[in-house]
């Protein structure tokens, strides 16, 4: 959940607001302030950025508003992820919920989850089911406000353990 971000910009002797990736202008303004004020307010509505260009093109203002990007805690991740795992697997499929922090692939925080399985439920893991938990992860993460990709493993104990004895 990426916030928007508003360009003020120069445009035919007028100026212009912008949306980041946006083919048209939202609106077009006969001064700078009027453009700017109006870009302002959309950016605060919304949360986002606001970039002011100068008539060279060059950035002369940026601001942020909105507020820092939400982290669910532990137990409410450990809560959504028990219910989807529930949906998709069984009631009876999880044994625990591991997090921890981690880097995606981008260099943006994210988040660790395994889902420490049953010995049982590990026949039930098919493709359709594991991308079930992994997009409803993902919409309960941008629903909470938490910016964060959820990274799901799978594991059962007996694997967690033997991946301890290699170490």
């Amino acid at each position: 959940m990426s916030r928007k971000a508003q360009h003020v910009i120069p445009s035919g002797g007028k100026w212009s607001v912008r949306s980041a990736g946006a083919s048209h202008a939202s609106g077009t303004f006969e001064t700078k302030r009027e453009a700017s004020d109006n870009a302002r307010e959309k950016a605060r509505r919304e949360g986002g950025e606001l970039y002011i260009h100068g008539r060279d093109g060059r950035i002369r203002e940026h601001s942020s508003f909105g507020r820092d990007p939400h982290q669910m805690d532990t137990q409410t991740i450990t809560q959504i992820a028990q219910g989807l795992v529930r949906a998709q697997f069984g009631e009876s499929s999880l044994e625990r919920v591991i997090t921890e922090p981690a880097i995606d692939s981008q260099g943006k925080d994210a988040l660790r989850i395994i889902l420490v399985l049953k010995p049982g439920a590990v026949r039930k893991l098919t493709g359709k089911r594991v991308i079930g938990v992994l997009v409803g992860m993902q919409q309960k993460f941008e629903a909470e406000g938490d910016e964060r990709f959820p990274i799901v493993e799978y594991a059962t104990e007996q694997e967690l353990m033997a991946g301890n004895d290699e170490e």
